[in-house]
């Protein structure tokens, strides 16, 4: 047998009441899901967009906890930032985000 296969699956954000950061200076957003074995894994960085609407990729096919972070200017590593913003747990398929 080999390795598990992972699936990745589209999260669709709805955000409201964050302002956008510069990527220059502040950093950029990015989501992370975490599954039922606790390992969290990237699921994107982006440019909030003017509507709060924004589509990530988990790496994770059934994520049980979503987290939104900011990470600083030239960070290349693959852990979340101390800076969380927004974290919840996935009751099928919706996660309210809470500060």
């Amino acid at each position: 047998m080999g390795p598990p296969v992972l699936r990745s699956v589209d999260v669709d954000l709805a955000l409201s009441g964050l302002r956008p950061v510069d990527p220059a200076t502040e950093g950029t957003y990015e989501a992370w899901a975490i599954g039922s074995d606790g390992v969290i894994r990237s699921a994107g960085r982006f440019v909030l967009p003017p509507d709060g609407r924004v589509t990530v990729r988990s790496p994770i096919e059934n994520p049980e906890h979503f987290m939104l972070t900011v990470e600083p200017p030239g960070d290349v590593d693959e852990q979340p930032s101390p800076h969380k913003l927004l974290g919840g747990r996935f009751s099928g398929a919706t996660a309210q985000l809470d500060v």
